[in-house]
């Protein structure tokens, strides 16, 4: 990606020495917005380059916001976010991107990723909220078993019916039905409640008023995903890299 000797450079010399500029105001905290994946995958190989990913990273922290075509293509492939997050190394970039990368619920997008880091990392977040769910159908099962009138007004069967897929249940669209239609948000069955409104948090950082969580192309994400400090795949003691 540098331009390197103007004879050798193969591609838009103009279009490189535009996203030049724009690292080299990155050093100068000027802001600027990203527009696409394509033009941050050639910041950063110029930053890489130059050996100033440190300084582009810290200072992605404030472009993100503003850039929000960029981050509208997140939620579409967030597989080559996680990649270039990783090598940036920002915690901001990755964590949105997991977000999206355990989704759509039925058939996560992380498990085609061919960096085994990443995946463990994904596949750890997607885990958690496996056990969210089954802890979840735990009570509702110990619940219909000793609470008589809740499982003669509100059986979980007849929701799963009516939410289930052509070979699947939906399990996005379950928790979402329990979550409105069964009326135990205290007493006996608040921990019920606080089981599915756990699943239901939105995680997401950028877009959450553009792109409605839980509708649309969402409709069957799980966006609660998760992940400690002390699990990005990179040591973040580490400051020259």
């Amino acid at each position: 990606m540098p331009v390197g000797e103007p004879s050798k450079f193969q591609g838009d010399q103009n279009l490189a020495e535009k996203h030049l500029e724009k690292l080299l105001r990155s050093f100068y905290r000027k802001p600027f917005e990203i527009h696409d994946y394509k033009e941050l995958e050639s910041i950063t190989a110029l930053a890489d380059y130059y050996c100033a990913l440190p300084a582009f990273s810290a200072f992605l922290y404030q472009i993100l916001p503003h850039s929000l075509e960029l981050t509208a293509a997140i939620e579409n492939d967030p597989n080559i976010f996680l990649v270039i997050a990783a090598k940036l190394r920002n915690e901001t970039l990755f964590t949105e991107s997991l977000v999206h990368a355990v989704n759509p619920w039925h058939s996560p997008r992380f498990r085609t990723l061919k960096d085994r880091r990443l995946r463990d990392v994904a596949e750890m977040a997607h885990g958690r909220i496996s056990n969210l769910i089954m802890k979840g159908q735990e009570i509702v099962l110990y619940t219909q078993r000793n609470d008589a009138s809740f499982r003669e007004m509100h059986p979980s069967w007849t929701i799963i019916t009516s939410v289930k897929g052509n070979d699947r249940v939906s399990w996005p669209r379950y928790i979402r039905e329990m979550v409105n239609k069964l009326p135990y948000k205290d007493g006996r069955h608040k921990p019920l409640y606080q089981s599915c409104v756990a699943l239901l948090e939105d995680n997401r950082m950028f877009n959450r008023y553009t792109h409605k969580a839980h509708e649309g192309a969402l409709a069957e994400h799980i966006l609660c995903a998760k992940i400690d400090k002390d699990e990005f795949p990179w040591d973040r003691a580490q400051t020259d890299y």
